[in-house]
């Protein structure tokens, strides 16, 4: 009968290692091949270019090939645009050796970046791996893969979702030992994701801040160590610095779209008071949290969403749904025993903060509002909770993994299905198909020259397929050829 017994027991164990090796291949799977769709049809999905693609491609073009920007500056600091914000010296020029490799086109570059997002994903992993555990960085990583609010932006080929990257593997090394050999590696993305985008000059600090509190609070780190690291974050970011005090190009964007600014105020009939700023950044933030914006919808931009869904899919709900059972369970439990809050609750604190100040930046500027992009640093600690939580309930429900693995299958086929089939259709005028089209229609210099007079107050889009599609021009003929036929039309009172 013993015999029997313990027969009966190591089948048992092994059926649960299979299942358990099987389980692990689904995840690793869904990871795969979610990333594997992130690069694909990066020339047709979405079906056209942004302008701020164009600019990426052209800046990094004509550095590697002419030495100068679009604006015939030899090798800035920040490359100008006159849209948007300037090109920042952590993306643009390791674009260039990119682009040396794989080519400038823009297709080339939302390779760039998608290749970035998943190098994020990595360092969310192993960050999440040393503070939580090998099963809540698995989910955070799936959830970070199949999500459709970085999905989105990480097949653009522009700099701003490098920022992901860079805080994730700023808080790995942060989070790692307490010692300058991790801590520069730390200033150092940081000092990155500091320059690689605007929203990120508010959302790092509070991030390191926040970082640093939870770890002095678990005795993992010290002041001096605090010290240590802002001082080399510090004199990383001297150039920027002097940059925002000179640059006109960084202080013009911010003019543009921030609360502040005398036009937007008068637009939305308020005084430039602080009661008018302060009813008017609440105003945008209350955007931000609507059931239409995270679960629903997103926001009106499809360059943002597909509109199928909010910013949140319906992995990250899943992990809101474990939370609120956990605690409820938490309630009945009456605060008593090893649950969830009492091992976890400063991390989630932490996780909460920094979603809901990730927000900040966005309110605090009045152009296309909510603006999922600004406040992407969040999407971080959303995956983290989703992580914890969905890792919690595995621990109390024995099907809870396998459900949570088949929600997040399903939801991966419904978004690929809608994302590539649906969005480029519906996306198209957004990012100026009609000028793709044009340009490969055009065989003769005729054509050609109907190309520029259609798009004559769009010099990036002449540039661009005249160096692309044209060929045999460069940097600076391209521009100057835009720059006749302006004078040609003007001449002429067109």
């Amino acid at each position: 009968m013993g015999d029997m017994r313990n027969l009966f027991v190591k089948a048992r164990g092994l059926m649960f290692n299979w299942q358990k090796i099987l389980f692990y291949v689904f995840v690793g799977g869904i990871i795969l091949v979610a990333n594997a769709f992130r690069f694909y049809a990066l020339d047709r999905v979405p079906y056209g270019f942004h302008v701020d693609e164009m600019v990426t491609a052209l800046n990094a073009y004509c550095l590697s090939t002419e030495g100068t920007d679009v604006r015939r500056n030899p090798y800035p600091l920040f490359p100008e645009t006159m849209y948007g914000s300037p090109k920042p010296p952590v993306y643009i020029y390791p674009a260039i050796l990119w682009g040396k490799i794989f080519g400038f086109e823009a297709p080339s570059f939302r390779a760039f970046t998608a290749l970035s997002y998943v190098f994020a994903i990595a360092g969310l992993f192993f960050w999440l791996r040393r503070v939580l555990g090998l099963r809540a960085a698995m989910w955070a990583a799936v959830a970070a893969s199949i999500s459709p609010w970085p999905w989105m932006y990480s097949r653009m080929g522009y700099e701003s979702i490098f920022e992901l990257a860079f805080i994730v593997w700023g808080l790995y090394f942060f989070f790692h030992r307490d010692d300058w050999r991790h801590i520069l590696p730390a200033a150092i993305f940081f000092a990155c994701a500091i320059y690689v985008y605007p929203a990120a000059r508010l959302q790092v600090p509070f991030i390191i801040f926040s970082a640093f509190l939870y770890r002095l609070i678990r005795k993992e780190t010290s002041w001096k160590s605090f010290g240590l690291l802002l001082v080399m974050v510090g004199i990383l970011l001297i150039p920027l610095g002097h940059e925002l005090m000179g640059n006109k190009g960084l202080s013009r964007r911010l003019s543009e779209v921030a609360i502040f600014s005398p036009d937007v105020l008068t637009a939305e009939g308020l005084k430039g008071d602080f009661a008018g700023l302060w009813q008017l950044f609440w105003k945008n933030y209350g955007k931000h949290v609507t059931w239409k914006f995270l679960f629903f919808k997103g926001g009106d931009n499809l360059i943002q969403t597909t509109q199928a869904f909010g910013i949140l899919g319906w992995f990250d709900i899943l992990g809101i749904v474990a939370a609120f059972l956990l605690g409820l369970r938490c309630l009945l439990m009456r605060g008593k025993g090893d649950h969830l809050f009492a091992r976890h609750g400063w991390f989630i604190a932490l996780c909460i903060s920094n979603f809901l100040f990730a927000i900040v930046p966005s309110a605090l500027t009045n152009v296309e509002i909510p603006h999922a992009l600004r406040m992407m640093s969040g999407a971080i600690f959303v995956f983290a909770m989703t992580g914890l939580f969905l890792s919690e309930t595995d621990k109390i429900l024995h099907w809870g993994s396998w459900g949570s693995l088949l929600v997040a299958g399903v939801f991966l086929v419904v978004f690929l299905r809608i994302y590539f089939l649906q969005y480029p259709q519906n996306s198209k005028g957004m990012f100026w198909f009609w000028s793709q089209e044009q340009a490969r229609a055009a065989k003769t210099n005729e054509d050609w020259f109907k190309f520029m007079v259609a798009h004559r107050g769009q010099d990036y889009h002449v540039m661009y397929y005249l160096i692309f599609y044209k060929g045999g021009e460069g940097c600076n003929s391209s521009r100057t050829k835009w720059e006749l036929m302006q004078k040609l039309l003007s001449s002429r009172g067109l």
